[in-house]
């Protein structure tokens, strides 16, 4: 029997018989009118009293992590939603892939044999090799089948039949505990994927401020205590982490700050090193998966000393891979929909965040972004536009000359290396006609893919284009 499953559904669409609303009135009985007094008392409670309500924190992760142990082990093999509508349903795996197909996106057979074997639109269109032209030809879903499938519907998303993997993930934010809880990129992201992982995500919120041995000594109990809640207690099961660190670094040298107020700073290596004990990169090194996210301004990726320490790091092996910001200014809820969209493509999609930067013209203009590997050199990304930011260099606000503001409208002469890679552009002021040129660094390479966002008459479309250049 192929491996078939029904999951609840994410969509907000479902049948259901029409009824008349309740007028909502009814008399209260003597045990409504108690509970009611009771929950008036309770709103007067002053903020910061031992009684006051579970955080939103303390909720998402005990509805993550209730009944953990009792329920059902679903079958780690295959996807838990449709890979072509990303929903849930009646399922059916693919005998090639993880993925699994809805009965809404292809027509089951009346009866599904044991001997069934079904392959999804993408394991037909292009072999799990990878190798050879696609297959663009009559497709046959199931081997008893004696008639070509037809697929329901159409595409509801804007790729059709990727992976939609369900890994179990632990979502770690450590933020200087200055920094506010509210507006927490982790938990904008916690609450972005939590859709498709369910029960498979937990949030853990660990502020931390090592200004003193108080201070320090309570974020290494807090550490110790969820290194034992991983190792033999709720969270035993979960071995991958999405780990974001949100800090500020020294303008200067780079060093990441220890506690709060500006109040004092420490090079990166000792600050790592107390945020991550021994017990806690033990556990780290059990992932596949992890990725770390350095939520910091620029100065501790781009100031030398700061930048090794970081790598180092790195090296060591604990992440699958890093994320890091060159902004000397950052501002870490711009990148919320890089987050987003880089934890969706990595853990449902299995792809590098890098793989989503052509839909992130809003994160580029604000900062570039370095990926970070283990042995492999550092690539740092940066996004241009032809008249805004000349190959990743900002054009000024005011013309050097006369003093315009904003002067440069699309480039006066563009020089073509090829049909999809430009040498140089040239701004010319509207006022004093002024000109400055900008020049491609020969280490810098477009990654965006599709046609080049302008070309020797001037601009094609206002989304520009990312480049890459290794750091050496």
């Amino acid at each position: 029997m192929p491996a078939t499953k029904q999951t609840a559904k994410k969509c907000t669409g479902a049948p259901a018989p029409r009824q008349e609303l309740p007028t909502g009135k009814r008399k209260r009985s003597d045990d409504d009118n108690a509970a009611n007094k009771r929950h008036t008392r309770s709103s007067h409670r002053k903020q910061g009293s031992s009684e006051d309500a579970p955080s939103a924190a303390d909720h998402m992760e005990t509805d993550a992590v209730m009944e953990v142990e009792e329920r059902a082990v679903e079958d780690d093999r295959h996807n838990k939603y449709c890979s072509g509508c990303r929903n849930g349903g009646r399922l059916i795996g693919c005998n090639t892939c993880k993925r699994v197909l809805c009965d809404a996106c292809v027509k089951f057979p009346a009866v599904l044999r044991d001997d069934e074997v079904f392959i999804c639109p993408r394991c037909h269109i292009q072999p799990p090799a990878g190798k050879g032209p696609r297959n663009i030809a009559p497709y046959r879903a199931f081997s008893s089948s004696k008639t070509w499938t037809m697929l329901e519907g159409g595409p509801t998303t804007r790729e059709s039949f990727a992976l939609c993997n369900s890994p179990p993930l632990v979502i770690i934010s450590m933020r200087l505990s200055s920094i506010p809880a509210v507006g927490d990129p982790a938990q904008v992201v916690y609450h972005n994927i939590a859709p498709f992982l369910g029960d498979n995500v937990v949030y853990i919120d660990l502020p931390w401020d090592l200004g003193d041995d108080n201070t320090a000594g309570d974020y290494e109990e807090r550490v110790e205590d969820l290194a034992t809640r991983l190792e033999n207690g709720d969270l035993k099961r979960f071995r991958n982490f999405a780990v974001y660190v949100t800090d500020h670094s020294d303008p200067v040298r780079g060093d990441l700050h220890i506690t709060v107020n500006d109040g004092g700073a420490a090079e990166v290596s000792s600050v790592l090193s107390q945020l991550f004990p021994p017990s806690l990169r033990a556990i780290l090194k059990q992932g596949k998966l992890n990725t770390l996210t350095l939520l910091v301004c620029g100065a501790v990726m781009t100031v030398p000393d700061a930048y090794r320490d970081i790598k180092a790091f790195i090296d060591e092996g604990y992440f699958a891979w890093g994320m890091g910001f060159g902004q000397g200014h950052l501002q870490p809820c711009l990148m919320n929909p890089l987050l987003q969209a880089a934890s969706v493509s990595w853990f449902i999609h299995e792809r590098r965040w890098e793989a989503v930067l052509d839909d992130m013209q809003g994160v580029g203009a604000h900062s570039d972004l370095y990926l970070l590997l283990k042995g492999k050199p550092t690539v740092r990304y940066t996004w241009a536009h032809c008249s805004r930011k000349p190959f990743g260099e900002p054009s000024p606000y005011s013309c050097p000359g006369c003093k315009a503001v904003m002067p440069w409208g699309a480039p006066s002469k563009v020089v073509m290396a090829s049909k999809a890679q430009a040498k140089s552009i040239t701004l010319t002021c509207q006022s004093c006609k002024l000109e400055r040129v900008y020049d491609r660094k020969e280490s810098l390479e477009r990654h965006s893919r599709g046609p080049l966002s302008f070309n020797e008459h001037g601009p094609v479309s206002e989304r520009g284009d990312w480049y890459r250049e290794v750091i050496v």
